[in-house]
């Protein structure tokens, strides 16, 4: 196993940079849906919906945590429904 998602965090902080100096524009990270079972992505997603900061999580669901099926590595179908608690995340999903 290694570590996914570490790069939320560095998002999260380039997006506080930003709103500080009032540069324009979003930092984006990406990564796939098994990373949403990280504590630190957590941490991203609370810090940047608490401060609406703006930064773009992108999950991409391909159905399989690390060498797991999706089903076992997190609790909901969709990966979006994790963060209904965050009030000030705009969620979009797609499905096939």
């Amino acid at each position: 196993s290694s570590a996914t998602a570490t790069h939320d965090l560095h998002a999260a902080g380039v997006a506080r940079a930003m709103v500080y100096y009032g540069q324009k524009g979003a930092a984006i990270t990406s990564h796939g849906e098994s990373a949403a079972s990280e504590g630190y992505v957590y941490e991203a997603i609370n810090g940047a919906s608490n401060e609406r900061l703006p930064v773009i999580f992108v999950f991409q669901d391909n159905g399989y945590g690390i060498s797991v099926p999706k089903k076992d590595q997190t609790a909901n179908r969709k990966v979006a429904d994790n963060f209904s608690g965050f009030i000030a995340m705009e969620k979009t999903c797609s499905i096939p």
